[in-house]
């Protein structure tokens, strides 16, 4: 068997693979599955993993020490209380004394002002001690 004949089994070979296994649409299957396990990993309850308890007659999903302070998600079942925290997890804060545009100083507030990358490296030093809420709220 010389070279070229070599050439056209192999390339014969794989045509039959493809069209067997359907491997055109395997990889797209497996880059959307790729996609769907990447998203998963990014939610906030599988980054901080809340404790989950029942809570009367739901299922609550907790981090911090209590609901006051910490963050919690409720739901009939363990994935709703997830995928409710995860919601809460994104929601802002209710500022009452706020004003209509946002201007905390006339509302009474200290402000200041860390620049990005100083925030940034302090958030992330908090969430890694695993801190609750208000206590990264304060070391802020």
């Amino acid at each position: 068997m010389d070279g070229d004949q070599a050439i056209m089994i192999g390339e014969g070979a794989e045509r039959g693979v493809r069209e067997r296994f359907d491997i055109p649409d395997f990889a797209a299957r497996l880059r959307e599955e790729f996609v769907i396990a990447a998203r998963e990993m990014r939610r906030p309850s599988t980054l901080y993993r809340p404790e989950l308890s029942i809570d009367g007659d739901q299922w609550m999903a907790l981090y911090g020490d209590n609901i006051q302070e910490g963050v919690a998600g409720f739901g009939d079942s363990p994935e709703e209380a997830y995928r409710d925290f995860d919601r809460v997890w994104y929601e802002k804060l209710p500022f009452p004394n706020q004003g209509p545009r946002g201007d905390s100083e006339r509302a009474g507030h200290n402000v200041r002002t860390i620049p990005g990358e100083q925030l940034a490296g302090r958030v992330g030093a908090l969430v890694q001690d695993h801190r609750p809420v208000a206590q990264c709220a304060a070391a802020l």
